[in-house]
C-alpha cells in the first residue's frame, strides 16, 4: 500500500506493485529508488559522521582536563619544592630555590605570582639563618663605621621582585596587593632598572643603598632609615616618607 498523489492535487491511497514498477525497465522509476537510497545512505554516514565527532570531541575534552590536571599537580609540586629549598641552611640551594620560584612566577603568573611575591617578601623580611653565613661590612668613611652588605640571597629575592613580570605587576594592582617589607634590614642594597612601585618599606633599614633607575612611586618609607642614600634616575611619585630618617 502506497501514499499516491492525485491530479486534483489530493493524496490517497492505492495499490502498487513496487518490485514490477521498479523491474519493468521504466528508467525513471529505477533511477528515483536509487536517488531514494544514495539519499538514505547520505543521512546514515551523515548521522554515524555526527556521533563520532561528538564522541571524539568529548574525548579530547577529557584528555585536555587530564592534562590540566597533571601540569597542575607538576607545577605545584614544583612550588612546594621551591619553597623547601628556601629553608635549606646551604646558600647555594636558597638561591636555587629562590631562582626556581622566579621561574615558576612567570611561567604561571596568574597562579603562582602573589604566592611567590609574597613568600619573597617574608623571606627577605625573615631570612633562613645560616651559621655558616660570613657578614661583610664596607667602611663608611662619613661615619668612620662598617655597614653591612645585604646577604646574597636577600640580594637576589630583591632582584626577582624588583624585576617581576609585567603581568605579575598588573595582577598586583587589579587584586590590590601591596608587597611588604615592612621592618626588613636591608642595608647597602644594589639594585637598578627595577619596579617597586606600592611597596611597603615601612620602619624598614634601607641605610647606604645604591639604587639606580627604581620605580618608587606610590611607595611608603614611613619611619624608615635612608641614611646616605643615593637614588639616581628613580622615580618617587606620591612616595611617603613621614618620619623617615633621610640624613646624608
Amino acid at each position: 500500500m502506497l501514499l499516491i498523489w492525485q491530479w486534483d492535487g489530493s493524496w490517497d491511497w492505492g495499490w502498487l506493485e513496487f518490485w514490477d514498477w521498479v523491474g519493468s525497465g521504466n528508467d525513471s522509476g529505477s533511477t528515483t529508488v536509487r536517488n531514494i537510497g544514495l539519499v538514505l545512505a547520505g543521512i546514515g554516514v551523515l548521522i554515524f559522521a555526527m556521533r563520532r565527532s561528538i564522541v571524539s570531541g568529548r574525548r579530547a575534552e577529557s584528555a585536555q582536563q587530564q592534562s590540566e590536571t597533571g601540569r597542575r599537580a607538576l607545577l605545584n609540586d614544583r612550588h612546594e619544592r621551591a619553597v623547601e629549598l628556601l629553608a635549606n641552611r646551604v646558600l647555594a640551594v636558597r638561591l636555587g630555590g629562590i631562582e626556581a620560584l622566579r621561574r615558576l612566577a612567570e611561567e604561571d603568573p596568574q597562579h603562582y605570582h602573589l604566592p611567590v611575591v609574597n613568600q619573597f617578601c617574608a623571606f627577605v623580611r625573615h631570612p633562613t639563618p645560616d651559621p655558616d653565613l660570613i657578614q661583610t661590612f664596607v667602611l663608611d668613611s662619613s661615619q668612620g663605621m662598617g655597614v653591612p652588605i645585604v646577604r646574597d640571597d636577600v640580594q637576589h629575592a630583591l632582584v626577582a621582585v624588583g624585576r617581576r613580570s609585567e603581568a605579575g605587576i598588573q595582577l598586583e594592582q587589579t587584586t590590590g596587593v601591596r608587597l611588604d617589607l615592612r621592618m626588613a634590614d636591608i642595608q647597602k642594597l644594589l639594585l637598578t632598572d627595577s619596579n617597586l612601585n606600592g611597596v611597603i618599606f615601612e620602619g624598614a633599614n634601607l641605610s647606604y643603598p645604591r639604587l639606580y633607575g627604581v620605580d618608587f612611586s606610590n611607595a611608603d618609607f614611613r619611619y624608615a632609615n635612608l641614611q646616605s642614600t643615593f637614588f639616581p634616575r628613580s622615580s618617587f611619585e606620591d612616595a611617603m616618607f613621614d618620619s623617615a630618617d633621610l640624613s646624608h
